[in-house]
């Protein structure tokens, strides 16, 4: 499970859609976290309330792996789920927030 057994697997794998648009090195996915992060609007916020303060990359990228354990746990405790189903709502929702930010969602 996902070893190559050949050169050509490799070279196929390149021209998918995951190949192409869904690999990235450690400092693409940091300039995109940094990118998504910084597009977030500001709160409307009620007259009278407090402004809350919008978190950092780093801090969402922490928000993130937490909420990605939460649904490790979700998936395995509360529904049972198989591995690769597990790794698979990892996988997407790991996409999802990487293109939006968790602070415009209630995860």
């Amino acid at each position: 499970y996902g070893v190559m057994s050949n050169k050509n697997e490799g070279k196929e794998f390149k021209s998918t859609t995951q190949g192409t648009n869904w690999i990235f090195t450690p400092e693409q996915l940091q300039v995109q976290r940094q990118k998504t992060t910084q597009q977030v609007p500001e709160a409307v916020v009620p007259e009278g309330r407090e402004k809350p303060q919008k978190l950092t990359w780093e801090e969402e990228l922490k928000l993130l792996k937490f909420s990605c354990f939460q649904l490790k746990n979700l998936c395995t405790k509360g529904l049972g789920l198989q591995d690769k189903v597990k790794a698979t709502a990892i996988s997407y929702f790991k996409r999802f927030f990487l293109c939006k930010s968790m602070m415009q969602y209630n995860v």
